[in-house]
């Protein structure tokens, strides 16, 4: 390695992000892209942290990283984090610089990384995690992923043998990564009142991943996440480490055969998923439960990705639900839709921005299960984006009476069309860039029920 050629990439990056913070900007990605334009091996020589934890998966990993980032800052630990920035490898060389002294040496013990899935081909191999946690593989957009096996190859070949893994039992496609590798395993338990087999339009594991035989569902809590084994050979789900029992009055997690309790976090299923795999995080790496207990006492789910607020009679619930990502929003409907009262249910999950983008495949909306919002306590149903008119035929389709549709070309103009008498919960479901214009909705709406407009 050129000495002069990695220094000198270290100096422009420092440069740059000083520059960037100066101005008012956030330097998640720039001072990365600076350092590998001018030493594409930089993140192979660049000092890595005594302990790196990775966390990677379709859905939910912000959600984990940030919590798991909490606890150790509950628990008065230094670290670096890309909370605020970039997935790939850009943004993982700016938060390793962080952790870094000025020159390139060691300065934090421990850095913790969320990774976005496809990108771990070009990060592990230069920077492998000591821990890598999965949260699921599941299909996405046509863009970047049209199906779970492809994204599991990626993660599959590109893994360290060293890596310790951290997966969801329960799901029959990322459970099974890293055959060589240390493995801790966690899972829910089904839970009281869950439906044993919750029906939905992508089911991606019907057949056997050994034998190709058909698999035989003993329960669905959704998709290919469940408990199942295959009709013909011995696959079937991991035994697990961790298992959420109960989450009534508290999180109850047993650990072989012993019971721990933990404050709960979220009232959905998505919530309990993050917070048992950052306990199980946690508790593998020797943190003891109580002291984990008093730490999670006081954190929250990021407002920027679930909201729940109330003004008047009105209960509003803000949820992010990524755009062009047919599981995501099918499990957010269903969130929304186990809540009480009359709905508006308000879709801002568009991906066009300032014009009708021709990259958004909008083929992705005949796999999302909007077929769930056929019930009489949905009054309203408002489209909010540039493709409003691709949702409306969609919704059609799903047997959704036209009476109940409501496009807005212009998101921020459902608040105007939203039934305030009518209605006793809004639900907005909204894509990354949406949620700014989301709490926008919330506070105009605010304002019509503040001047008793309705």
């Amino acid at each position: 390695m050129n000495k002069m050629r990695f220094y000198f990439a270290i100096l422009a990056a420092r440069c740059s992000a000083g520059i960037l913070r100066i101005t008012g900007h956030n330097a998640t990605h720039m001072p990365g892209a600076v350092a590998l334009k001018l030493c594409p091996d930089f993140l192979s020589h660049l000092a890595k942290p005594k302990t790196v934890i990775a966390i990677t998966g379709t859905n939910g990993k912000t959600t984990t990283s940030n919590l798991i980032a909490d606890l150790y800052k509950k628990m008065g630990f230094s670290f670096a984090h890309n909370s605020y920035g970039s997935n790939i490898k850009e943004g993982v060389v700016t938060t390793l610089l962080d952790a870094s002294s000025f020159f390139g040496g060691p300065k934090l013990d421990l850095c913790i990384l969320e990774v976005d899935e496809r990108a771990s081909r070009i990060i592990f191999p230069e920077m492998a995690p000591d821990y890598l946690l999965v949260t699921n593989l599941f299909r996405e957009s046509y863009l970047r992923n049209a199906h779970g096996e492809f994204i599991f190859r990626i993660l599959q070949d590109h893994l360290p043998h060293h890596t310790h893994v951290i997966l969801n039992s329960d799901d029959l496609i990322s459970s099974r990564l890293g055959v060589e590798n240390p493995k801790t395993f966690y899972s829910i338990a089904p839970l009281q009142g869950e439906k044993s087999q919750l029906g939905s339009l992508i089911e991606d594991v019907p057949l056997c991943p050994l034998c190709n035989q058909p698999m035989v569902y003993s329960f669905r809590r959704y998709h290919h996440i469940g408990k199942a084994h295959c009709s013909s050979c011995s696959f079937t789900n991991a035994s697990a480490d961790f298992v959420l029992e109960e989450v009534e009055k508290d999180f109850a997690m047993n650990h072989h055969g012993l019971v721990e309790h933990y404050p709960l976090l979220g009232e959905n299923v998505l919530d309990h998923y993050a917070e048992l795999c950052a306990l199980s995080l946690m508790r593998t790496l020797g943190f003891d439960h109580k002291v984990l207990a008093r730490a999670i006492e006081d954190i929250e789910i990021v407002k920027s990705r679930k909201d729940i607020s109330h003004r008047k009679d009105k209960t509003f619930y803000r949820m992010l639900a990524k755009g062009m990502n047919p599981i995501a929003i099918s499990r957010a409907i269903e969130i929304i839709l186990s809540q009480e009262g009359k709905k508006a249910i308000v879709l801002l999950n568009d991906t066009s921005i300032k014009t009708k983008s021709h990259e958004e495949n909008t083929a992705w909306l005949y796999d999302t299960d909007f077929e769930q919002l056929n019930q009489d306590d949905v009054v309203q149903i408002l489209v909010g984006g540039y493709r409003a008119k691709d949702y409306y035929l969609r919704l059609l389709f799903a047997g959704i009476p036209r009476e109940k549709i409501i496009l807005c070309e212009e998101k921020i103009d459902v608040a105007d069309r939203i039934d305030l008498q009518g209605v006793d919960f809004i639900g907005l479901l909204y894509e990354l860039y949406s949620e700014p214009v989301s709490r926008q909705i919330i506070e105009k709406i605010t304002l019509r029920l503040d001047e008793d407009t309705i």
